[in-house]
């Protein structure tokens, strides 16, 4: 009697450990299903597509490992990710050479490598307009975050009939903007120069130290990690 209650005892244990996984497994499925956009793009097509074209649209061409975060947590699943600047998306390598796109959510945001992207819709000061897409977070504080928009822009071939003005292939061109995002108004301020980032402090002693900071670290407003420490700087004494 005690032997078939052992035994009944294991085959209820089993069965509870046999639901349990297809429970844990049909949430990992639901969850994936929630961060990925389906498209069932080939990766072979877009090599066609890029043949006689110079440049491509990609931060990083090739796919790179990362992480795809729900609300700040990490999901459970290792992840192959490359920014798509042209369409601003973020693509995920799946079985069999198929591309989807990480759904576009600002509960979703991407580690590729070691760069951190987020979606997030906020006020773009220089075009006053509201705007939403994926930013790559420099650094961030209570009050403010350093951010830069990449964008690569496509350019058709264009075939002179004028000797003196010159014929191009149809072409990826990148560029890259730096902004300081205010939480207090949610408002992105380009920092193209040292006067943009300046004009908008209000306090005189700040000012005049954020100056000093300026020229003596010889802070280039081209450069990701200067403009780190010059924000990092700027917190500290604000």
């Amino acid at each position: 009697m005690k032997t078939k209650f052992i035994y009944f005892t294991f085959l209820l244990f089993a069965f509870s450990t046999y639901i349990n996984a297809q429970v844990l497994d049909n949430r990992a499925g639901f969850a994936y299903a929630n961060l990925i956009s389906k498209t069932k793009t080939s990766g072979k097509s877009i090599s066609n597509d890029l043949k006689n074209v110079v440049g491509d649209p990609y931060l990083n061409k090739k796919f790179i490992p990362g992480k795809i975060l729900f609300k700040d947590e990490k999901v459970k699943k290792h992840f192959l990710l490359r920014y798509n600047a042209n369409k601003d998306l973020i693509e995920v390598e799946a079985e069999g050479g198929i591309i989807d796109n990480v759904l576009m959510s600002e509960k979703i945001s991407c580690q590729i490598g070691k760069d951190v992207y987020e979606y997030t819709t906020y006020i773009n000061a220089e075009e006053r307009r509201e705007v939403a897409g994926y930013i790559k977070i420099l650094h961030k504080s209570e009050n403010n975050v350093l951010f830069s928009k990449q964008k690569k822009t496509f350019y058709q071939e264009k075939i002179s009939v004028d000797p003196l003005v010159p014929s191009y292939k149809a072409k990826y061109v990148a560029s890259e903007k730096f902004y300081l995002l205010e939480k207090s108004d949610n408002t992105a301020y380009l920092l193209k120069k040292r006067k943009y980032f300046l004009n908008r402090i209000n306090s005189s002693i700040t000012k005049k130290e954020m100056k000093k900071f300026i020229k003596k670290e010889r802070i280039s407003f081209k450069k990701e990690q200067d403009l780190i420490r010059l924000i990092k700087h700027y917190n500290q004494i604000k």
